[in-house]
């Protein structure tokens, strides 16, 4: 029979493992929601200045 000791820390080694992949997950979720955004204002301020200056010209 396996001792109660074992079960403890594999039950809590499972429960770290699943935390850490939920924050992991919560994480790159973020940052790849953030670099969207980025690349959303990086776009619309190049349409602006591109359309600022083309009646300059």
């Amino acid at each position: 029979m396996v001792s109660k000791g074992i079960l403890i820390g594999g039950a809590a080694a499972g429960v770290i493992t699943i935390t850490i992949s939920i924050l992991l997950s919560i994480y790159i979720s973020g940052f790849n929601s953030a670099q969207a955004k980025d690349e959303n204002v990086a776009r619309l301020a190049a349409d602006i200045d591109s359309s600022s200056s083309a009646g300059t010209t």
